[in-house]
């Protein structure tokens, strides 16, 4: 008897009108363009990890409400503080002593293990993941998130170098689902990662810090990916209020000059006896009169007096200084920032909230 031939099964998918409002998606919540997929490596690939890491690094180094969360973090967290408690004193003095010969220097650069932690920390909020490469003489080194990875289209190395049987996906190697390599890439003179030219080092020799709160996945999320955009928005918002304040403390004015019409003659004749009216005639060489197409653009900047022809009028667009609810949108957006963390306002931000 032939076996009969399963189907294949057919998903539908709807993302219109549905009797579940989050399988639902209207004009006034749209959730953006939607992917299936269970994989976060898939989603959150090379090229997504590139984008993200690189501008939390740079809003890290210019917005002072985000360092300020940042640097607070590995503080408010606590480093390990490891002792022997036995029976045995002088065994307890023996590993206390061993113990702290090793915390001293733990990397080929010296950092120390206090200094490793406070760097995984920040590595966690940033990158989402840190890795440590055990080295032959005892020591680790500390391999920034950006290292690991495959590569472009055709800028990684070719499969040629990877173990029989095994797929990669984000730098890391697998063999029937078992990581077995990780690829770390090298700095080209510009500064950028390439993985033109790249290392593939056994998995038993990598030390992956990472939290993992999917099934599928293999590396590290930021765990400020999602107050990326809210702490832009608050740094944005405090310049543009700074700038308003700075707009309206400054003095505007108008300059006018007495006798003003006397020295405008329109298109009418010119006046008999007076210096430098009669016409000069234009010779082949001489330069075109200026033409401005575009609109007239004035400049106002602090202490500045305009000068305006009768007739003319200078409106502003504000002369008002709004700031009643400044104070609980900013709380409101620090929040949002210090959500994803973990992290109450409180124990990185004064001076706005209600600190005991």
């Amino acid at each position: 008897m032939a076996a009969t031939q399963t189907p294949p099964r057919t998903v539908v998918l709807s993302v219109g009108s549905n009797f579940y409002d989050a399988a639902a998606s209207t004009r006034e919540a749209d959730f953006g363009r939607f992917l299936l997929s269970v994989g976060e490596d898939f989603t959150f690939s090379g090229g997504t990890r590139s984008v993200v890491i690189g501008r939390l690094r740079r809003e890290i180094r210019n917005n002072p409400y985000l360092a300020g969360l940042v640097n607070k973090y590995p503080e408010a967290i606590g480093t390990s503080t490891l002792r022997s408690r036995t029976s045995s004193r002088a065994f307890n003095d023996l590993k206390d002593k061993r113990w702290y010969r090793f915390a001293k220097t733990i990397t080929h650069d010296g950092d120390s293990l206090r200094t490793v932690e406070e760097i995984v920390k920040r590595e966690d909020l940033v990158a989402g993941e840190s890795f440590f490469v055990k080295l032959g003489h005892g020591r680790l080194q500390c391999i920034p998130s950006e290292y690991c990875g495959s590569g472009y289209v055709g800028e990684g190395a070719s499969a040629s170098d990877l173990p029989a049987g095994s797929v990669e996906c984000n730098g890391i190697v697998r063999k029937e689902g078992i990581i077995t390599h990780y690829r770390f890439g090298q700095m080209t003179v510009s500064g950028a990662v390439t993985f033109v030219a790249s290392t593939l080092v056994p998995a038993r020799f990598v030390i992956h810090v990472f939290e993992k709160d999917r099934v599928h996945m293999g590396r590290g999320i930021p765990r400020l990916v999602s107050a990326l955009r809210p702490a832009h928005d608050l740094y944005e918002i405090t310049r543009a209020k700074t700038k308003q304040i700075k707009d309206v403390t400054s003095i505007f004015g108008t300059l006018e000059k007495a006798g003003a019409a006397d020295y405008l003659r329109g298109l009418g004749a010119l006046e008999d006896g007076v210096p430098g009216a009669d016409p000069v005639a234009e010779t082949a060489d001489a330069p075109a009169d200026p033409v401005t197409k575009g609109p007239v653009r004035i400049e106002l900047k602090p202490g500045t007096f305009i000068a305006l022809e009768p007739g003319e009028k200078l409106n502003k667009l504000t002369n008002d200084y709004q700031a009643s609810d400044y104070k609980e949108l900013i709380m409101i957006l620090l929040h949002t920032i210090s959500t994803p963390v973990g992290l109450p306002v409180e124990l990185w931000f004064s001076g706005l909230g209600d600190v005991s």
